[in-house]
């Protein structure tokens, strides 16, 4: 019996190093869909944290499944079919990106509302035509997609920096982020330099180089999302709700509220504390030295409680953020600097302590 031998476009004594790395890239990809996807199923209550783990769901799926097609089209038929599969793979990798660019759009805006989303979706129907009336230029014209993709990445890592490292206070997280820049670039770069263009140039060495580039950015993306606990902690702003700074005595010194229209729950929600404030003020006072943060979750909403020597931080906010605890600390810091000879002979008199909101809008704003 005659076994038929495919004529596939990946030959030679590289073919099984290449088809193993490029299945490795294809579990990583969809191994970092079905983490979002799981995340997104965990945390219905947070639209906006939803939301951003979605778009990385697509993202990453279109990516794995575009390059099962890739892998079908170079190694399991015909190089005759290849083609086929390679435009099949086109399709799902630009949809992909489609759909992760329309769900960020959805709560960012970037030059217009939807702009990306609109001419990503135009250049997709662009080669869809050009596909069925000229097919020989669609490989050409789809070259437009990545510099049009990793001009929107831009924009969103821009914003992305932007919320994240509004202050130079949070600037111990700024390695976290290059994680995320160095391994798109990584996996932009991989990919290109596993393209047709170069390995019919240079051979298929490059090929494998090209794969293994980007499965080290994909380990690169991977420590950046254990990094960042929460896609939360890119928005921290959205999260504020008010600030108290209380002397160790139980007296409230200064009092901001970050939204207004939030006044009475948060009302509400600070009465029905502050009988557990009260306590805790005590055992803070008895005890000196404790720094520790507190927290108290209550009526959906998080009470941050940062003490320092003379004076006690309670932030409330949406969610318990690292990005949070950092500045109230900050805050509580440069109260006690500034004010220290003040706090320690304090009489009550609360016109001393008016600047302190132009301390609290400088690290919050």
């Amino acid at each position: 019996m005659l076994v038929q031998v495919v004529n596939s476009y990946i030959r030679g004594d590289l073919k099984l190093f290449l088809l193993i790395s490029e299945w490795m890239i294809v579990f990583c990809a969809f191994e970092f869909s079905l983490i979002f996807f799981l995340r997104t199923k965990n945390k219905k209550k947070n639209e906006l944290k939803s939301l951003q783990e979605k778009a990385y769901v697509w993202l990453f799926l279109g990516y794995s499944m575009s390059y099962v097609f890739f892998i079908v089209g170079d190694y399991y038929v015909d190089i005759s079919m290849r083609l086929i599969f390679y435009y099949i793979a086109y399709f799902i990798l630009f949809f992909g990106a489609l759909s992760f660019i329309k769900i960020v759009e959805k709560y960012k805006k970037f030059i217009k509302k939807y702009f990306f989303s609109i001419l990503y979706l135009s250049l997709i129907i662009i080669f869809s035509i050009i596909l069925f009336i000229a097919n020989e230029y669609a490989r050409t014209y789809s070259i437009i997609f990545y510099p049009t993709f990793g001009i929107f990445f831009l924009f969103y890592l821009r914003a992305m920096y932007k919320d994240y490292y509004k202050k130079q206070e949070l600037k111990q997280f700024r390695f976290n982020i290059s994680k995320i820049i160095i391994g798109f670039i990584l996996l932009a770069l991989g990919y290109n330099i596993a393209t047709d263009v170069v390995v019919e140039n240079f051979g298929l060495e490059y090929r494998l180089i090209g794969n293994f580039i980007q499965i080290i950015a994909f380990l690169f993306i991977f420590l950046f999302f254990i990094s960042i606990r929460s896609f939360s902690e890119l928005d921290w702003q959205d999260k504020l709700n008010s600030i108290m700074i209380i002397h160790k005595s139980g007296l409230l010194i200064f009092n901001k509220s970050f939204k207004e229209n939030q006044i009475v729950n948060e009302g509400t929600l600070v009465s029905g504390s502050i009988a557990l404030l009260k306590i805790i003020l005590e055992d803070l006072t008895q005890s000196k030295e404790s720094k520790e943060t507190l927290f108290i979750e209550k009526i959906g909403k998080t009470l941050i409680i940062q003490p320092g020597n003379e004076v006690i931080g309670v932030l409330i906010c949406d969610e318990k953020l690292d990005s949070l605890i950092i500045l109230l600390k900050k805050v509580i810091e440069k109260i006690e600097n500034i004010y220290s000879a003040v706090l320690k002979d304090w009489q009550g008199d609360l016109k001393a302590f008016s600047p302190i909101k132009n301390i609290v809008e400088e690290i919050f704003y």
